[in-house]
């Protein structure tokens, strides 16, 4: 299981504690080592009452889709990148390197990455995952420092298209994987339905994925 985060200077804590909401996946799962964090600096200006010339960080959750040659292939939200002027990519038990964004999608909230070290990557799902099926949404909620999963199971599809299941996700966890129960990517984590603490997932969904991944080069 590879999973990263891209983390922000300016995340606001939400008032609540993340071990009530998620489970620590370090001890439950045993998988620190493919566990990791990414790390952007926005081209956005500093909101008022900063320092002047304040750097801006953006923060979120990546996961490994793919290996090619001595790079790894990972999938991030658009919006968690669309506006940096640097990306870099840290696992626990690794060094942090550089990493680039080779494609970000126009249809939906996506955004592919790269970065020369190999992960080992997640597998995607065979198939959809259908209302009533076990999920988990991973990530890194605020400023964790360990990537955390919450549980529940999917509801359905908006619109056909975005998935809409039980597990609470907060700010954070926007672009971290959406797992069935044999632990294969079903979906990607792009919102919430609560303005403001932990709300039910909202994800892109696993055909989603894949033509992102095909528009990037990569099947």
């Amino acid at each position: 299981m590879t999973i990263g985060r891209i983390s922000t200077a300016i995340a606001r804590y939400g008032g609540f504690s993340v071990a009530f909401l998620f489970t620590l996946a370090a001890i439950c799962h045993g998988q620190t080592e493919s566990i990791g964090m990414t790390d952007g600096t926005s081209s956005q200006p500093a909101p008022q009452g900063y320092p002047p010339g304040a750097m801006m960080h953006e923060r979120g959750t990546c996961f490994v889709v793919a290996n090619d040659g001595n790079q790894s292939i990972a999938l991030t939200n658009r919006h968690a990148v669309e506006s940096l002027t640097s990306l870099s990519v840290t696992f626990p038990a690794r060094q942090t390197v550089p990493a680039r964004v080779i494609y970000t999608s126009s249809k939906c909230d996506m955004a592919v990455i790269s970065f020369q070290q190999v992960v080992p990557p997640i597998r995607l799902a065979a198939d959809i995952s259908r209302p009533g099926d076990a999920i988990t949404a991973w990530g890194f909620p605020h400023l964790a420092k360990t990537v955390y999963i919450s549980h529940g199971e999917t509801k359905g599809y908006w619109n056909g298209e975005i998935l809409m299941g039980t597990a609470l996700v907060d700010y954070g966890v926007s672009g971290g994987p959406i797992l069935n129960s044999a632990s294969e990517v079903v979906g990607q984590v792009f919102a919430k339905d609560a303005p403001d603490g932990p709300g039910n997932v909202q994800g892109n969904n696993l055909n989603q994925i894949r033509s992102a991944l095909i528009a990037a080069g990569y099947t």
